[in-house]
C-alpha cells in the first residue's frame, strides 16, 4: 500500500477547498435592483422629457429611506440611479433645443446636488423646484 506523502494531501486538499469556494457564488441579497440596473443600462434617454422622467428627485428620496431600512439596500438604490446618470445627461443635453438647454442645465445640477447631499431638505426643494420648472418648460 502506498502512502501519499502529507504536503501532497495538505496541497491537493487546499486545491480542492479553493475550487469549492470559487465555484459557489453567493447569491444576490437584492435581486429587484440588479434587474434596475440591466433595464437602466438598456434604456436610452435621448431627450431631456425622457431623462427627466427617469432621473426625478423623488427616487434620491426612495434611496435615502431604504438606507435607512438597510444600509446596503439604500447603496444598490443609490448604483441604480448613479450608473448610467451621466451618459443619459451627455444624451439628453446634446438633444436639447437652445431654448430649454438653461433649464435641463439648471435641472441637472439641482439634482446632482441632492443625491450628493439627500439629507439636505434645501436640496430637495431646489431640485423639485428645477424640475417643475423644466416640465413647465418642456410643455
Amino acid at each position: 500500500m502506498m502512502m501519499i506523502p502529507a504536503l501532497y494531501k495538505s496541497a491537493l486538499l487546499s486545491t480542492l477547498l479553493a475550487l469549492a469556494a470559487c465555484s459557489s457564488t453567493p447569491k444576490d441579497p437584492y435581486p429587484e435592483f440588479a434587474q434596475q440596473e440591466a433595464a437602466s443600462d438598456q434604456a436610452l434617454t435621448p431627450t431631456p422629457a425622457e431623462f427627466v422622467e427617469k432621473y426625478q428627485p423623488a427616487s434620491i428620496a426612495r434611496c435615502e429611506a431604504l438606507t435607512h431600512e438597510a444600509y446596503d439596500k439604500g447603496t444598490r438604490c443609490y448604483r441604480v440611479i448613479n450608473r448610467n446618470l451621466q451618459r443619459d445627461y451627455d444624451q439628453a443635453a446634446d438633444n436639447t433645443t437652445k431654448r430649454d438647454s438653461q433649464a435641463f442645465k439648471r435641472y441637472y445640477a439641482s439634482f446632482t446636488a441632492y443625491y450628493q447631499q439627500p439629507t439636505s431638505a434645501a436640496k430637495q426643494k431646489a431640485a423639485d423646484r428645477a424640475l417643475k420648472r423644466l416640465q413647465a418648460r418642456l410643455k
